[in-house]
């Protein structure tokens, strides 16, 4: 019986894994980490990313890209944006902070 294989290197989608035949099963060679919840996106077009820190979500990220999941791709994209900004919000308030903290001291001198 025949093997395909979903490698880096073939870049087969996995929303046309079903035009492979039956008699030739399709082995996804990827972390199986988050493909739970990539079938359950397939299914639902909704994904609960709570959870997930930032390692996670890269890593969701690529596998949506070696699947060719668009829709998830640019759902991820959207949140790491959303994260960066509020990363950049939160050192510009505590560089702002620090510098009302030192204007301060400097008047007390």
């Amino acid at each position: 019986m025949g093997r395909t294989s979903l490698t880096g290197s073939s870049r087969h989608c996995l929303k046309n894994i079903t035009r492979l035949s039956r008699a030739a099963p399709c082995f996804a060679v990827r972390n199986p980490k988050y493909f739970g919840m990539i079938l359950d996106f397939m299914r639902s077009g909704q994904i609960d990313l709570e959870e997930l820190g930032q390692k996670d979500l890269r890593q969701l990220r690529d596998d949506a890209d070696f699947y060719q999941l668009d829709a998830l791709a640019a759902i991820l994209e959207t949140v790491h944006h959303e994260e960066k900004d509020r990363n950049a919000a939160a050192e510009r308030a505590g560089v702002a902070s620090n510098i009302a903290a030192i204007d301060s001291i400097l008047e007390k001198m």
